[in-house]
């Protein structure tokens, strides 16, 4: 065991025997045990069209949404809610996880990839899988131990490792089915990211954009673990693109080679045209000017052929990004009307502040291949919120928002930009309710001052990012500068928000009921606003600030709601000023919390 997670373990060990593991349920009869039937197994038919009860994987569908059609829990009696079990997974580092359910069994990872199952209805414990984490694979985390969960198929329980493997685990027993070690972790690779399921493979990205990984897309066979396929996303030499990774002098020549684009949030996968979407992470280093070009293949959305993983389209959301702009905020479908005519898109806020519509549909993609690397139209790109000062708003013929020189990083001096690297939006999970077109994200109104600084050749287990930093509230908006937005996906438009005290760092799932539930940072408030007018509705305060995302499950015709509150992530580790202003005294510990209405039977 990692001397760092003995030290963490010794430290909360009396943090198990002050919280309660799980709580008696208070519908006053003894719960049903999901321990004590067989498992039914998740088919390839029930994860490409999931019960209306289940939340079988990251998003809960394919397509991305993150939307229940449950509807039992309403705007009218939402303020009925109540927790009905906890758990204490007795660790103190951040829980990015969005839970995921099956069978009545609710199955989380933990900080330092540390999985429970446990009985959906009751809270009961039924196993646990813990990981010996080198110390080296520790040294190459960028934004502390999370894991932001797994995927149920077939027998198993399947996700990604900081020490770069993919696990599957014997859904009804916690017992090691397969292990399979997807590349090296001295690459300055990790995984934290949930995995998709696509033609019977397990498809998997990877993090370490910060340590000059170069990124790529992998699927693995589920029945067995072995490789399938592996796509990077930075062009090689002969490949689409490379051309744009140049270097300049004293650099390492190959720039592509230590480059980013990791594919480090969850993309989703559009059936109709057999195509898995998915968006990378920052060109590396953050120090632009070692790289001049428009470097292919980072900060982009790309289209992978289904079956054999090959790149079929991509578009770049940002240009020769010299902000750390990832585009990783997770991506879903949509499909809506425009001057009379269907379109068939894929919708995507940013961290630099813009709405990205790209046209999913293969007919209007261009050739891909020599000179033509970025072969996929936008439908539009529009800004989400006020203050963005990286650009002055004007555009090239793709729709590229281009940068203003006055913001160049490279230049010796500090320059203010808005939004800042954590946006915006960041991986903070959206949800799309298709009836309304109506997206609901969440993000933060901050800034940043940043300037690159001089680079060293990349070498093992070191950062390679090579600039300063400060990141503080935009101007003129109140608190932590939090809030959460409903967006017209037909226009990009924003239908209301809701601005919040505390900084925002939660994703959001949306139901049939009417309901919006998210979760706050230092208020610790797991809430409920009206889908339709942003209102709140209903609010608990829990342990700690909520990071990941809430899922909704149904089990006998009782509707529940899961969240897992334990603040950490990127806040305590990059924000500065931000956090000691506004999470100086969150407190910290992972806790599964589970509602349901009061005298729900």
């Amino acid at each position: 065991m990692g001397t760092m997670k003995r030290g963490l373990l010794a430290a909360v060990a009396s943090s198990l025997v002050l919280l309660t593991a799980a709580s008696v349920p208070v519908f006053g009869q003894a719960p049903k045990d999901a321990s004590d039937r067989p498992y039914k197994p998740v088919t390839a038919e029930m994860f490409n069209n999931p019960p209306a009860s289940e939340w079988l994987q990251y998003r809960r569908t394919n397509d991305g949404a993150g939307y229940s059609p449950l509807k039992q829990i309403d705007t009218a009696n939402v303020k009925n809610l109540e927790p009905i079990w906890s758990f204490s997974t007795g660790l103190t580092k951040g829980h990015e996880v969005v839970p995921v359910e099956h069978d009545g069994i609710l199955f989380i990872v933990a900080s330092y990839d540390v999985v429970f199952a446990l009985d959906a209805r009751s809270g009961k414990f039924l196993w646990r899988y813990d990981r010996d984490i080198p110390d080296k694979a520790l040294s190459v985390v960028c934004c502390d131990v999370v894991n932001k969960g797994g995927v149920l198929y077939g027998d198993n329980f399947v996700f990604g490792t900081i020490d770069s493997h993919l696990v599957a685990l014997n859904a009804k027993t916690g017992a090691v089915a397969w292990d399979t070690k997807v590349t090296d972790y001295a690459e300055g690779t990790t995984i934290t990211m949930a995995p998709l399921v696509v033609h019977g493979n397990i498809i998997i990205g990877m993090t370490g954009g910060e340590f000059g990984a170069r990124g790529f897309l992998m699927g693995l066979n589920a029945e067995d673990g072995k490789i399938a396929w592996k796509t990077f996303t930075i062009p090689a030499p002969g490949e689409p693109g490379n051309d744009t990774w140049g270097h300049a002098e004293g650099a390492d020549a190959d720039t592509w080679k230590h480059s980013g684009g990791t594919t480090w949030t969850t993309g989703y996968y559009d059936a109709k045209n057999d195509l898995i979407w998915w968006p990378t992470g920052n060109p590396g280093p953050w120090a632009a000017y070692v790289r001049p070009g428009a470097n292919a293949g980072s900060s982009s959305l790309i289209a992978f052929d289904g079956q054999s993983g090959a790149i079929k389209g991509m578009y770049q959301t940002v240009i020769h990004d010299m902000w750390d702009y990832d585009n990783i905020s997770q991506p879903f479908a949509v499909d809506f009307m425009k001057n009379g005519k269907e379109v068939h898109a894929t919708f995507e806020t940013h961290k630099d502040g813009f709405t990205y519509v790209i046209d999913r549909d293969p007919k209007h993609f261009g050739p891909y291949g020599g000179n033509d690397w970025e072969n996929v139209p936008a439908v539009y790109v529009t800004p989400f919120m006020d203050g963005i000062t990286w650009t002055k708003g004007n555009e090239d013929e793709k729709m590229h928002p281009l940068y203003d020189p006055a913001k160049d990083s490279t230049t010796p001096n500090l320059v203010d930009v808005c939004p800042s690297f954590l946006g915006g939006t960041n991986y903070l999970v959206p949800s799309y309710d298709a009836a309304t077109k109506t997206a609901y994200i969440s993000g933060n109104y901050w800034c940043e001052t940043i300037k690159g600084t001089p680079v060293q050749p990349w070498a093992p287990f070191k950062a390679y990012v090579y600039a300063e930093f400060h990141m503080h509230v935009m101007p003129g908006h109140e608190g932590g500068g939090g809030f959460v937005k409903a967006i017209d996906v037909t226009n990009g438009k924003t239908k209301w928000e809701h601005d919040m005290t505390d900084a925002n760092w939660s994703g959001l799932v949306a139901t049939a009921g009417g309901v919006l539930f998210g979760g706050g940072t230092d208020t610790r408030d797991f809430f409920a606003l009206d889908k339709a007018t942003g209102k709140r509705l209903w609010s608990f305060r829990t342990n700690s600030g909520m990071v990941g995302a809430p899922i909704t499950y149904e089990i006998d015709g009782v509707q529940y709601v899961a969240t897992v509150s334990g603040f950490g992530g990127a806040i305590p580790i990059w924000t500065g000023e931000i956090k000691d202003k506004f999470n100086k005294n969150t407190p910290q510990g992972g806790v599964v919390w589970v509602f349901a209405l009061k005298g729900a039977k």
